[in-house]
C-alpha cells in the first residue's frame, strides 16, 4: 500500500495510468482535489509539502519530491483506493487516502489492515508504529553508521555505486518476509512513540464546532464545503430561486461558491439521491424532474441566502497578485510578442510554481496570453490592428446577443447590478481595477449570457482583454476618473433593457462600444509614445 496524498501531488499521473478502472483512476483524481480545496480554502498551497529537511536534502519542488513518493509504488497495476483507515478488500498495489504526516498517515494504513511497515529515511526517522512493526529502511550509509541500533536495511550503497536496486529490492522483501513469518524482530519497531497513535479526524462531520449562535463555546465553522454548498442550493431549490427546469453546471457554481469542482459534485449528487434535481439528454442536471431544459444565468441572488448565512468565499493564492500580473502583461503587450517565463513569475512573486501557473491560467482565460510551442507562456500582442478588430467583433454581435436576452433576465438580477453601478456613479474614483471589471463584466458577458445563442457568447470571449485592457491604460496615463463615462453609459442600456425596449438598449449598446472603440485607440497610442518598455524579471 501506498498513501500520503499531499507527497503524491504533481506525480499522480504516474499512477492513475496504471489503475485498473477509469473508476479507480478517477477516484485518486476526486481525493487530489479535496486535498487542493481543502488547503485552499485555509490559506495553504499542495505545493509546498517539501519539509525544511527535505530542502536541505537537495529538493526544490513537490515535484520532486512527489516523482520519488510515486517510485516507492513499484510498477505493479493499481487495483484500488480508498479512504483513510477505510478496510482493505483487494489485493495487490493499493493506495491509501491520508495526509502527508507520518504518524497519522501509518495510523491510517494500519487501522485499514497493514501489519507490516516499511518506512524509507533519509535523516534517520526512528518512528515506530505499534501495534505493527516497522522496518526502517536507511538510504544512505553515514546515517545508517551512525544510526545502526534504530535501522534495519541500509540501501545507501545504491548511491555509491556498491550496490544495486534489484539487490537492495531483494533484502527488503526478505526482512518483510522474515517479519511477518516472525523470524526477526525490526529494530525499533515497538520502542519509540509506543503509545502515539494518531487519527485523521473526521473530515465529513465531526469537524463541526459551535457554529454562530449555537453553544458557548466560540469557534470556527468547520462545516464541509460540500455541506454548505448542499444547504444553499437546496434553499434556492425550495424557494424558487433556482426555477423549474434550470440547468446546474459544476464549473459556473463552483465559481460562484468560491471552490473547486469536487464539492459542488458532492452536492449535486446528494441532491440527486434527494430527488430535488434529475439528469437529461445533455451536460449538468435539472432542476426537478425531467423536463425541457432552461439555460438560464445562474448567480448568488437566486439562492435565497442572507449575507450572514453564506459561507465565506474562498480566497485563491493567486487572487491577490493577479491585478499586478495582469497590468504587467498588458501594458508589455503593446510592444509585442514576449515568452513568460513561469519559474521567474513564480520567484518575483515568492510563491509556488502551481499558484504562478494559476496566474497564467486565468490570465488565458482573459485572452491576454497564450500557450505556444514546447508550452511556453507568451504575451499575446496588443496593437492597434487587433484593438479594433476586436472592437468591430463586439459592435457586431453583443447587440444581437443582447436582442435575444432582453426578458430573459430576472428582475432581481437588474435591480442589484443597477445598484451597484448606481454606488459606483456616487463614489466616483473610489472604485479599484477589481470592482471596474466587475461593473464591465456584468453587462458585457453576464447580461449577454441570458441570450439564446450560446455561440455568440462563446465568441465573445475572445474579445474579453479589450474589457480589462483599457482601465491600466488609464491608470499608467495618470488619467482621472479611470472609469470615464462607461458606468453612466452601463446604467442607461440597464434601464432600457428593464423596461424591455429592444431597439433602445441596441442602440445604447452599439453607442457605446464605438466611443469605446475611439477611446482605446486614443489611450493605445498615447501609451506607446509616453512609455518605453520597461524591465521586467518574468518576461523574456
Amino acid at each position: 500500500m501506498l498513501s500520503e496524498t499531499p507527497e503524491i501531488y504533481g506525480a499522480e499521473h504516474l499512477l492513475t495510468r496504471r489503475a485498473v478502472t477509469p473508476a479507480v483512476a478517477q477516484k485518486l483524481v476526486d481525493r487530489i482535489e479535496w486535498w487542493r480545496d481543502y488547503t485552499e480554502r485555509n490559506g495553504a498551497e499542495l505545493n509546498n509539502n517539501p519539509s525544511h529537511g527535505n530542502k536541505a536534502g537537495g529538493l526544490t519542488t513537490i515535484l520532486e519530491k512527489s516523482l520519488g513518493a510515486v517510485a516507492k509504488g513499484g510498477t505493479m497495476p493499481l487495483e484500488a483506493v480508498y479512504e483513510y483507515a477505510e478496510p482493505i478488500d483487494r489485493p495487490g498495489f493499493v493506495f491509501m487516502d491520508t495526509p502527508g504526516y507520518d504518524p497519522v498517515a501509518v495510523t491510517g494504513q494500519v487501522a485499514g489492515g497493514c501489519n507490516v511497515i516499511v518506512f524509507t529515511t533519509g535523516r534517520g526517522s526512528v518512528s515506530g508504529f505499534k501495534p505493527a512493526p516497522c522496518i526502517k529502511v536507511a538510504t544512505n550509509s553515514e546515517m545508517y553508521e551512525h544510526m545502526q541500533e534504530d535501522m534495519d536495511v541500509n540501501c545507501g550503497g545504491i548511491v555509491t555505486g556498491d550496490d544495486t536496486i534489484e539487490a537492495a529490492g531483494q533484502r527488503i522483501f526478505e526482512a518483510v518476509i522474515a517479519t511477518a513469518s516472525g523470524q526477526v524482530h525490526p529494530q525499533r519497531g515497538f520502542r519509540v512513540w509506543r503509545q502515539r497513535v494518531r487519527a485523521m479526524a473526521n473530515r465529513r462531520g465531526d469537524l463541526t464546532v459551535a457554529r454562530k449562535g449555537q453553544g458557548a463555546g466560540g469557534g470556527v465553522d468547520r462545516t464541509p464545503a460540500y455541506a454548505s454548498i448542499t444547504e444553499r442550493l437546496r434553499r434556492g431549490i425550495e424557494s424558487g430561486g433556482l426555477p423549474e427546469g434550470a440547468v446546474l453546471l459544476e464549473g459556473p457554481l463552483a465559481a460562484i461558491f468560491g471552490s473547486s469542482r469536487s464539492p459542488v459534485k458532492q452536492a449535486l449528487a446528494r441532491l440527486e439521491e434527494e430527488g430535488l434535481l434529475s439528469r437529461f439528454d445533455g451536460r449538468g442536471l435539472l432542476v426537478g424532474a425531467a423536463g425541457e431544459p432552461k439555460r438560464l444565468k445562474i448567480t448568488a441572488e437566486m439562492f435565497d441566502m442572507d449575507a450572514d448565512a453564506m459561507p465565506a468565499t474562498k480566497a485563491f493564492a493567486w487572487q491577490s497578485l493577479y491585478y499586478e500580473f495582469e497590468r504587467e502583461v498588458i501594458l508589455r503587450s503593446v510592444f509585442g510578442r514576449f515568452r513568460v517565463n513561469e519559474l521567474a513569475l513564480a520567484r518575483h512573486f515568492d510563491v509556488g510554481r502551481t499558484v504562478a501557473r494559476d496566474l497564467l491560467i486565468h490570465a488565458q482565460q482573459v485572452g491576454i496570453v497564450a500557450k505556444g510551442e514546447k508550452s511556453h507562456w507568451w504575451i499575446v500582442p496588443l496593437d492597434e490592428a487587433r484593438f479594433q478588430d476586436l472592437y468591430d467583433l463586439r459592435i457586431l454581435l453583443e447587440p444581437a446577443a443582447l436582442e435575444t436576452a432582453v426578458g430573459a433576465i430576472p428582475s432581481p438580477v437588474l435591480a442589484a447590478m443597477a445598484g451597484r453601478l448606481q454606488d459606483g456613479i456616487n463614489g466616483a474614483g473610489d472604485a479599484g481595477i477589481a470592482e471596474l471589471d466587475v461593473l464591465e463584466e456584468e453587462l458585457h458577458i453576464g447580461c449577454l449570457s441570458y441570450g439564446r445563442n450560446s455561440e455568440i457568447v462563446e465568441a465573445l470571449k475572445r474579445t474579453r482583454c479589450i474589457l480589462v485592457s483599457g482601465k491600466h491604460f488609464q491608470v499608467a496615463l495618470q488619467r482621472q476618473p479611470y472609469f470615464d463615462s462607461f458606468m453612466e453609459e452601463h446604467l442607461e442600456i440597464l434601464q432600457a433593457i428593464g423596461r424591455q425596449d429592444v431597439n433602445g438598449a441596441k442602440h445604447l449598446l452599439r453607442a457605446h462600444l464605438e466611443a469605446s472603440s475611439e477611446k482605446a485607440a486614443e489611450r493605445l497610442a498615447a501609451f506607446r509614445a509616453t512609455h518605453p518598455v520597461s524591465p521586467t524579471s518574468y518576461f523574456v
